[in-house]
C-alpha cells in the first residue's frame, strides 16, 4: 500500500537545499573574517578619514552574524518559521549591504561597482523566492475549527 505525498505545500516535510546551507555558511564566515579584520586593523582605521567608525562596523557585521546563525540552526531544528522568514532576511541582508555601500563607499572605484552588486543581488535573491513559492515555505498553516 502506497502513501501519497500531502499535495497541501504548507503540510510537505520540510528541507533546506544544500546551496543554502553553503550560502548561509559563507555569509556567516565573511562576517566573521570582517569583525577580525576590521579589529586587527583598528588603529589604521582610526586614522584613515573613514565616513563610518570601526566599531559601527563590527556592530552591523555581528548583528548579522547573531541573526544568520540563529537562522541556520532554526531552519537545522525545520522550524516553520525560520523556513517562512529566512528569504525576507536574506532579502534584508542583500539590501542593507547595498545601502551600506551607497551611504559610506566614497571612491569611483566602489561607486562604480554598485550596480553589478545590485544585479548580483538581485539574482541571487530571486531563486530563493522562487523556490520559498514552490516549496510552501511562505504558506502559513491555517486550522480552522467548528464551534
Amino acid at each position: 500500500m502506497t502513501t501519497e505525498p500531502p499535495r497541501d505545500r504548507a503540510q510537505r516535510p520540510l528541507r533546506v537545499p544544500w546551496w543554502l546551507w553553503i550560502a548561509l555558511l559563507v555569509l556567516v564566515a565573511a562576517n566573521t573574517i570582517e569583525i577580525v579584520v576590521t579589529i586587527s586593523t583598528n588603529a589604521v582605521l582610526d586614522s584613515l578619514p573613514l565616513p563610518f567608525s570601526p566599531a559601527a562596523r563590527v556592530i552591523f557585521a555581528g548583528t548579522w552574524v547573531t541573526v544568520l546563525f540563529i537562522y541556520g540552526v532554526a531552519l537545522w531544528l525545520q522550524r516553520r518559521w525560520a523556513f517562512r522568514w529566512i528569504v525576507p532576511v536574506l532579502n534584508l541582508y542583500a539590501l542593507t549591504h547595498v545601502v551600506w555601500q551607497i551611504l559610506f563607499f566614497r571612491s569611483d572605484f566602489d561607486r562604480g561597482r554598485l550596480p553589478f552588486q545590485i544585479v548580483i543581488a538581485a539574482l541571487l535573491v530571486l531563486p530563493l523566492w522562487v523556490i520559498a513559492w514552490q516549496r510552501g515555505w511562505l504558506a502559513r498553516s491555517i486550522t480552522i475549527t467548528a464551534e
